[in-house]
């Protein structure tokens, strides 16, 4: 084993968390779309701001990804050891943007969604 760890293992754990993200913040959206159908103005006002939060923890889970797989990527390329063929860096690193476009898409949404929240309040 290199002293880079297993590279395709740290690759599978980052699509697992990528995927991860993309469904948390699909439960958000359901969560925020669902607050609607509630009679009461607090229920509503509850499940809004847990979809708020549940928005911002796909987004820091994003980013917490993606920083890790920059910093891996950037270790593999200073290393001086041979990789294999099967790790394509440059592929590896517009998942990584990718992403990063989701995390942006994202916090769009929360703000957003904030913004309904705070004027729904009033």
């Amino acid at each position: 084993m290199s002293s880079l760890g297993s590279i395709q293992g740290y690759y599978n754990g980052f699509i697992s968390a990528s995927r991860n993200v993309f469904l948390t913040s699909s439960v958000a959206i359901a969560m925020f779309g669902f607050s609607n159908s509630f009679k009461m103005s607090t229920s509503t006002s509850i499940v809004r701001f847990s979809s708020t939060f549940v928005f911002l923890f796909a987004l820091l889970y994003g980013l917490i990804t993606v920083v890790g797989m920059k910093r891996y990527i950037r270790n593999l390329r200073r290393s001086k050891q041979r990789l294999p063929l099967n790790v394509q860096i440059d592929l590896w690193e517009h998942h990584s943007n990718l992403l990063c476009f989701y995390l942006f898409l994202l916090l769009v949404l929360c703000f957003i969604g904030l913004r309904r929240f705070v004027y729904y309040l009033n």
